[in-house]
């Protein structure tokens, strides 16, 4: 059995939002995250030219704010070498390093995460180990019992999770999964182990808020969630060490990265000027009135001919032929 229930704080206005509680049967899932798709989408102007140009736009504007990050952390890598090779002072170049690498998601719009990868579709997420959870969700049939709670922005939220029987349950694990799910925990099982991502911008306060009680809401305690490690976090326990040996090992390392992943972008970028090009098909107005009379003294000539006609008409939408024919009959 499974329960689910969010609660929020008070607004700014004083306005109090009823807590929302819901039948386990009822509960919708949280919206699963999308599968890695082509980059930038193919295109659906038959369908909806005026919102594929918006989502171009805004899939160029994402193109563009990671390029710029990693343009600015590039930059400042390739001065930094520069200062630990000339063995000078590495004040400035160490400062505006540690700048760029804090104010990280500012800086890149959330659009590079921890690992330094472009984020292009969703948001940065935060890959995470728990101990205590992988335990749970490697449950051997003992009984569970357990309530899960974290904080989520204003609000907070509860999850429920009841298994008398495991063995007799149907699907246990993906019960317990389902709950954490509810309060901001994704599980995942890979190479034979248990990992947990969250969106970057909940994870301070998941990991801070995120605590485990029984049925009754007794017995709180608080699982030790352990961030995966990242280049970013390397980099800047290097900087604080000083140890320019390695310091520099790190900042190369991390320069190739920055490099390779520029290099991704850059064709992404490539990609996406060619659907532009393939979207302005009539530069001149001389070309569109010559292709829209090209267009109707074709289908002029093919008004008794249903394939042909089908055709062009396909050019705009999907139509099966006998819907054709039985419009224009």
């Amino acid at each position: 059995m499974q329960v689910g229930l969010q609660t929020t704080t008070r607004s700014s206005s004083n306005a109090l939002v009823p807590t929302q509680i819901s039948d386990p049967a009822r509960v919708a899932s949280p919206p699963k995250r999308a599968e890695r798709e082509e980059y930038p989408a193919s295109p659906l102007i038959a369908l909806r030219p005026q919102r594929y140009s918006v989502q171009l736009n805004d899939q160029l504007t994402v193109l563009q704010q990671a390029d710029s990050y990693l343009s600015q952390l590039e930059k400042s890598l390739l001065n930094q070498r520069h200062a630990n090779s000339a063995g000078g002072q590495r004040g400035e170049s160490s400062a505006t390093l540690t700048d760029l690498l804090a104010n990280r998601a500012q800086r890149s719009a959330g659009r590079v995460d921890r690992q330094l990868l472009p984020v292009l579709q969703g948001e940065a997420q935060v890959t995470f180990h728990a101990p205590e959870l992988a335990a749970l969700l490697a449950n051997n049939g003992e009984p569970v019992s357990l309530m899960f709670s974290a904080e989520v922005g204003h609000g907070r939220r509860l999850a429920a999770v009841s298994l008398d029987n495991p063995a007799e349950a149907l699907n246990p694990v993906m019960q317990i999964k389902n709950a954490l799910q509810r309060t901001g925990v994704m599980p995942r099982y890979s190479e034979g182990r248990w990992t947990f991502t969250t969106d970057e911008a909940n994870w301070p306060q998941l990991q801070r808020s995120f605590t485990l009680a029984d049925a009754k809401g007794d017995h709180v305690r608080r699982p030790a969630f352990h961030a995966s490690p990242s280049p970013c976090d390397a980099l800047g326990t290097a900087l604080e060490s000083g140890q320019r040996d390695g310091l520099q090992s790190m900042v190369q390392s991390v320069l190739h990265q920055v490099g390779e992943q520029r290099q991704q972008l850059a064709s992404a970028q490539e990609k996406a000027r060619q659907r532009m090009d393939v979207m302005a098909r009539f530069p001149e107005a001389q070309s569109a009135e010559s292709a829209s009379a090209a267009l109707g003294q074709t289908l002029a000539w093919a008004c008794h001919h249903y394939e042909t006609l089908v055709q062009a008409i396909n050019g705009q939408a999907t139509l099966p032929a006998l819907t054709v024919q039985n419009l224009l009959s």
